[in-house]
């Protein structure tokens, strides 16, 4: 489906609000990460075919500790905002 998958995250820089490519996200034991368009996100990129809005994508998320899971996540209209276009030209 895709070459490559990565883990976004959003912040603010200088009174800017950014998207930065992370390594992974904190999540502490037993607690939960929502995942949204403008904040923790997933980017899939190399994609082998277009992806349609509300489509259902799965995922497999390993963990630090080796767990694994499976998820289906609904793909979602590319915000159109400055950190979308500063991820364009920075990452």
């Amino acid at each position: 489906m895709a070459k490559e998958a990565q883990l976004h995250t959003i912040i603010e820089e200088q009174g800017m609000v950014k998207m930065r490519q992370v390594e992974g996200f904190d999540i502490p034991s037993h607690g939960s990460l929502t995942l949204s368009p403008s904040g923790e996100h997933v980017m899939l990129l190399g994609l082998k075919a277009p992806l349609v809005l509300d489509q259902k994508v799965d995922l497999q998320l390993q963990f630090n500790d080796g767990e694994q899971m499976s998820i289906t996540l609904p793909v979602s209209k590319q915000a159109e905002n400055s950190a979308e276009q500063e991820h364009h030209h920075h990452h």
